[in-house]
């Protein structure tokens, strides 16, 4: 995360806010890409920036839908995507 004039943006808010637009419950959990990586097997969707989406290249991973944003604080492109990846 950085920081600009004191404010701290929370990409974990604007997820939050998309899932209760969609009306879809959900439980974030926030961590390291290493960790992701690793644990993204236990998860429905891993949202994460799309320069970092070649970590997951050749995972199996059947069941989790990876979302690559440009802009993590983007509520229209994370709804857009999110929806795209659920198939809504």
């Amino acid at each position: 995360m950085w920081k600009r004039n004191g404010f701290k943006p929370n990409y974990q808010n604007e997820i939050n806010k998309v899932f209760r637009k969609l009306n879809i419950p959900l439980e974030v959990h926030h961590c390291a890409v290493s960790e992701a990586k690793s644990s993204a097997k236990n998860y429905d969707l891993v949202v994460i920036s799309s320069a970092l989406l070649e970590v997951f290249d050749g995972l199996d991973l059947p069941n989790t839908k990876i979302v690559g944003l440009q802009n993590l604080l983007s509520e229209k492109e994370m709804t857009e995507k999110i929806s795209e990846a659920l198939g809504l």
